[in-house]
Parts: C-alpha cells; structure tokens; sequence
C-alpha cells in the first residue's frame, strides 16, 4: 500500500503501512498531519488513518465490484475531445 501525507501543507510519500507507523512513532508526524492512500475517499488525521477500517479491506484485495461503462461512453468522450490534443 501506497500512502502519502500531507504535513504543513506540503505532500510525502508514498511509505508504507510500516515506514509511515515508524514515521509516526518517531514523532516526525503529528496528529494533524494528514493520510491518504488509493481508494480511501479523502484525507484523514493520522490517528484516524491508523484506525481506518479501510486499510484493512485494501490489504485483504477487498475491493467493491468494477463495473464498466458501455462502449458508447468511451466512443461520445473520443467524439467530444477529437483534435483538441
């Protein structure tokens, strides 16, 4: 797992569940600092990141079902955005 902080307004990472947990221990983050990892829907406290019950689900490949969208999405977003690049 990949996660980064955000620490006096500035973005670190990715760590580790175990550099981040090191990080923390060893007072470099403090209670407001900010986490975040793939999937988590927005930024958390440290000690809330640290109780998420998400990290688990992504640790354990517990992810909600993927379900793709129909072609003609894909073909009306190419239609939309033909030679603007």
């Amino acid at each position: 797992m990949r996660i980064f902080v955000i620490k006096d307004g500035h973005e670190a990472g990715p760590y580790t569940d175990k550099e981040l947990r090191l990080h923390w221990a060893n007072g470099a983050f403090a209670a407001e600092d900010l986490a975040w990892c793939l999937g988590q829907p927005e930024w958390l406290p440290l000690p809330e990141f640290f109780a998420s019950p998400f990290k688990e689900n992504y640790a354990a490949n517990v992810y909600p079902p993927f379900e793709p969208k129909p072609a003609s999405y894909y073909l009306s977003y190419l239609e939309e955005y033909r030679g603007q690049f």
